[in-house]
């Protein structure tokens, strides 16, 4: 009987453990976390220049605005020639095939006389709101981050415009500047 007992014993004693357990609420739970390492290098190299071409700025103060779809006008007392050579900037963008990219324009720039100071003139011309457009998005608007996709051979162009302001007392000369233009993942 003894044998019996203790057997009896040890029987309640695992259905209460198995119970105990079973009834016991999880406080934690094991998520997941991932990340996806990118080997392939998103590449841009431009293709032209923006131009905003000759000016004449006799008559006072305006801005040439060059458009993302490389068209020009003109705002204010300032002329342009049609003859004359203008341009947006463009670039080539190539990167991993259907990946969605950003691209970071600069808001505004500063264009110096290249040659050199005149006295009593102003010598910097400002260039602002820019804006692109992508051969596969379309519009990318003006902004900082605007963002674009690649194709289904990992490429795109993007074309950039920009407003040139023109003050009454701009030296004459050729003005030239960088845009800096940054894409990335």
């Amino acid at each position: 009987m003894k044998v019996m007992n203790i057997s009896k014993a040890l029987t309640f004693f695992c259905i209460f453990i198995v119970f105990s357990t079973s009834s016991q609420s999880k406080n934690y739970v094991l998520g997941e976390a991932r990340a996806k390492i990118v080997n392939d290098k998103l590449n841009i190299e431009p293709k032209s220049e923006l131009n905003f071409g000759k000016i004449d700025s006799v008559q006072g103060s305006g801005s040439v605005v060059i458009s993302a779809d490389c068209k020009r006008s003109t705002l204010g007392q300032i002329t342009t020639s049609d003859i004359d050579a203008y341009d947006c900037a463009s670039f080539a963008i190539n990167g991993i095939q259907g990946q969605n990219y950003n691209i970071i324009l600069p808001s505004t720039l500063s264009f110096s006389r290249k040659e050199g100071n005149i006295a009593g003139k102003l010598n910097n011309l400002t260039v602002n709101n820019f804006s692109g457009r992508s051969r596969n998005a379309g519009y990318l608007g003006q902004g900082i981050k605007p963002s674009s996709q690649l194709d289904n051979k990992g490429s795109d162009d993007v074309y950039i415009g920009g407003s040139l302001i023109v003050p009454a007392n701009a030296a004459p000369g050729t003005y030239i500047g960088e845009v800096p233009v940054t894409v990335s993942y």
